[in-house]
């Protein structure tokens, strides 16, 4: 997905951190801690058996979204929000309430930035604020890095 710049409103709180050299992050990608690397990583490398495991290892580690964009095989520190409201991609055909969680993904499969509804607290990583139609495909969330718990 293309560099997009996701922030509506609100105080981004940011932290700058080392990235995992190997990856290319976007402005925009949802990032997680790698303790192993010492690095943040984009959402499609977390790992996991399947779907419901990367959601759930993700959320766990989740530290916020990318503010600035770096290449693979660089080094360096991407500029992380922590905080703050933002406009993410959603698949369409569900509404979307007020305090709805949200996880990564599509429902199927990791997507960097993208977000499905859930009711299952430990993948979620963010709030809906922002009534979603079942047709609209992006929905308005406010983050919960876990730098703020």
């Amino acid at each position: 997905m293309a560099n997009t710049f996701r922030l509506i409103r609100g105080e981004p709180r940011t932290i700058a951190l080392p990235k995992y050299a190997a990856d290319a992050i976007e402005i925009g990608d949802l990032l997680y801690w790698d303790a192993t690397n010492n690095a943040v990583r984009n959402a499609e490398t977390v790992s996991g058996a399947d779907y419901a495991t990367k959601k759930a290892n993700f959320a766990a580690t989740f530290v916020g979204v990318a503010l600035s964009a770096h290449d693979a095989d660089t080094t360096g520190y991407v500029l992380v929000a922590t905080d703050g409201d933002f406009l993410f991609a959603c698949p369409s055909g569900a509404e979307y309430d007020v305090t709805d969680g949200v996880a990564i993904g599509n429902g199927s499969a990791v997507a960097d930035q993208t977000v499905i509804k859930t009711t299952t607290a430990a993948e979620i990583i963010g709030r809906v604020l922002e009534l979603k139609p079942s047709a609209q495909q992006a929905v308005v969330v406010r983050i919960r890095s876990k730098l703020m718990s």
